[in-house]
């Protein structure tokens, strides 16, 4: 992102000609890193340049303010595109439904989308899991993944539909069940991640081997170990059956090849920083730098949690970024079978 910013400024420089596909590449790689201090300054620069905002400037747009579940900014950059006259398509309001911050915001805009006309698909009910995540809300999550499956959802949503729409039996609401696919299983298990519920986490896991549409990902593992940290962070009295829950799905993870997620290890971490674990984070961070996992300011956070927790001061200079490819200052090299489990690696 800063190097597309720095590839701008020099086109401004030499006098470069931009176009609107310099910009959209440039809008859609900030937005993409989240950046949005970053992406209104190419915004003002396009505009300087004359060049108006393209379907995929807007999509960007969307995009970033769909991860920030910046429902302001969203209704903004919706209202404006409509007053151009730009359609938007199911990409779009899939975006605008997850940037929503609960479930209830999330199905206004799914039923608006309905009663247009645009055909429902399994990256709508995605995007309305994540809305549901991110309101806490798992009885309404449970229920429109369970109605999805069996293909019911469409009694709850049929009285928003035109009656020309219907006519056609399948063009918007086609009565069968939705494919249960990876994508939609681990936006069900964000919204137990969110809670802390690991009973439904295992649960989920039970009943999804019998799907062959899923297959557990860096994702999916990710969303469960941060289900345990949230279930450290508030039920201190069950720390050690949680943290020897949390390591089996880790084991899980290494014995399908996922080896090298940032934000899985920080989960681990975080769930270490609650524990106050400071041998099992150490031996983490080693093999995390075997992996060639970068550390991040939160990961960093998560390791100083666990002095914190435990009492104990770290080493000199341990709380300092640390570059991979180094693997200084660990024992890592004896661990490098393992991916991170605090048991293991003992």
């Amino acid at each position: 992102m800063k190097a597309s910013l720095a590839l701008l400024q020099d086109m401004m420089r030499d006098n470069v000609g931009r176009t609107e596909a310099t910009y959209e590449h440039l809008v859609d790689c900030s937005a993409r890193a989240a950046n949005v201090e970053a992406t209104e300054q190419v915004l003002g620069h396009m505009k300087s340049d004359g060049i108006r905002e393209t379907p995929r400037v807007w999509l960007s747009l969307l995009r970033l303010y769909s991860k920030a579940h910046d429902q302001r900014s969203l209704s903004v950059i919706w209202d404006t595109m409509l007053g151009q006259d730009v359609q938007p398509g199911p990409l779009a309001w899939a975006l605008m439904m997850a940037g929503q911050v609960n479930y209830a915001d999330g199905r206004a805009i799914f039923e608006e989308m309905l009663s247009g006309g645009v055909q429902a698909k399994p990256k709508h009910f995605q995007a309305l899991l994540r809305a549901a995540a991110c309101g806490g809300n798992v009885d309404d999550a449970e229920r429109l993944f369970c109605k999805m499956k069996d293909g019911t959802w469409v009694d709850d949503f049929v009285h928003v539909i035109p009656a020309v729409a219907t006519a056609k039996e399948g063009t918007v609401l086609p009565r069968q069940p939705m494919p249960v696919r990876t994508e939609l299983c681990n936006a069900l298990l964000s919204v137990y991640s969110r809670k802390g519920l690991t009973i439904s986490v295992k649960r989920f896991f039970k009943e999804r081997e019998a799907d062959d549409g899923f297959e557990a990902n860096n994702i999916t593992y990710t969303f469960v170990v941060e289900a345990y940290a949230a279930a450290l962070r508030d039920q201190p009295k069950a720390k050690q059956r949680l943290k020897g829950e949390m390591e089996l799905f880790v084991l899980r993870a290494q014995s399908q090849g996922i080896v090298s997620c940032r934000r899985l290890y920080t989960a681990v971490m975080q769930c270490y920083g609650h524990l106050g674990d400071v041998s099992a984070a150490r031996a983490l961070r080693d093999v995390a730098h075997v992996h060639g996992v970068h550390e991040s300011t939160v990961f960093l956070r998560n390791f100083a949690l666990v002095f914190q927790n435990a009492g104990v001061p770290p080493r000199p200079s341990e709380l300092d970024r640390r570059d991979p490819n180094t693997r200084a200052g660990g024992t890592a090299g004896s661990n490098s079978g393992y991916i991170m489990s605090g048991v293991s690696l003992q």
